[in-house]
């Protein structure tokens, strides 16, 4: 359920929460932190209970600045509970995984997942796709 609420979050189709699921897969296989911003999102809107609008966008402080064990630059692993209610979609991804060589993903400004293999590849990604 945990990595099924991760999922959800973070794509959008069946095809792309698949690939997730599949670097998130390959993300703990490597002890590599998850680095979800959906988590920090999470972490930052439980909160600030005068939040009036869920899921915004965060920020590189908030990220270094939200202390908790859903931040999941911060800590290591799943966090400890699911960060929302995830859908069929996600919970099917969950179980059946894209295997692949990847590491990163981002969405871009077109909404277009763009998936890498190396920090290199992905700082590429981030340049040529968000603004």
């Amino acid at each position: 359920m945990i990595l099924a609420s991760l999922i959800e979050r973070e794509g959008r189709s069946l095809k792309s929460k698949q690939m997730i699921s599949g670097i998130i897969f390959n993300r703990l296989k490597e002890g590599m932190p998850l680095q979800i911003d959906a988590t920090v999102q999470y972490a930052r809107d439980s909160q600030n209970k005068s939040v009036s609008k869920y899921w915004q966008p965060v920020t590189s402080d908030q990220i270094k600045q939200t202390n908790s064990s859903f931040n999941t630059y911060q800590n290591p692993g799943l966090p400890p509970r699911p960060i929302c209610n995830p859908g069929y979609n996600s919970l099917y991804a969950a179980f059946h995984p894209t295997e692949s060589d990847y590491l990163y993903y981002i969405t871009g400004d077109d909404g277009v997942m763009y998936y890498a293999k190396t920090l290199s590849e992905h700082n590429a990604n981030i340049a040529n796709h968000l603004k």
